[in-house]
């Protein structure tokens, strides 16, 4: 504690021995005030300002804590729309295979159906077999005559099912009565994957 005479007590003020000097009451007071104001205005300022530091800090901190847990929610949402995206492309690439596998068999249903439609009554089908890899089908069989299986080739090259040209004739081979032959076809994928 700080104690300041203000009095300046140099002797007895009630005899005036002693160079004591008479003071007055509201001067001295006057004096203390024009000490003590700017004093308790400035622990005032201080005590002011620090609560106010505190409150904002205390609102910073508050705003942190806030943005932090959005954060930490963005991130949850960012995983799992990650995780959705990856399912999605999962099957994405699933639903990209079962289409190719239903084209297929569209394919082979279509070549299979134009074989039946185009095959002649002298012709019988001993072994049919697709080759899925490049898009060929392979027939062997007896026929009743040579004429029979040209005109069995002429119109599967005809079929929409078949490239045109791509039906031929591999191997033909008289036995007694009859012509074992074996062809193969080269079918259309393009046009069956879009019907």
């Amino acid at each position: 504690m700080i104690e300041i005479n203000l009095l300046k007590d140099l002797g007895d003020a009630s005899s005036g021995v002693g160079g004591a000097v008479p003071v007055d009451p509201a001067d001295a007071i006057k004096k203390i005030c024009v000490i003590a104001i700017p004093l308790v205005i400035s622990i005032g300022a201080g005590v002011f300002f620090n609560n106010l530091k505190s409150v904002k800090r205390s609102e910073l901190q508050a705003q942190l804590d806030s943005k932090k847990g959005e954060l930490t929610q963005l991130d949850n949402i960012i995983t799992d729309i990650n995780k959705i995206t990856k399912e999605s492309e999962e099957i994405d690439k699933k639903l990209q295979r079962m289409k190719e596998i239903f084209d297929l068999r569209i394919l082979n249903i279509k070549a299979l159906d134009a074989i039946k439609v185009n095959i002649p009554n002298q012709i019988f089908l001993k072994k049919l077999s697709v080759n899925t890899n490049n898009d060929t089908l392979k027939m062997t069989g007896v026929a009743e005559s040579s004429e029979s299986i040209r005109e069995f080739i002429a119109k599967l090259n005809k079929d929409v099912a078949f490239e045109e040209g791509k039906v031929v004739l591999d191997l033909e081979r008289v036995i007694s009565n009859a012509t074992e032959f074996e062809i193969s076809a080269k079918i259309i994928r393009i046009k069956y994957a879009k019907n």
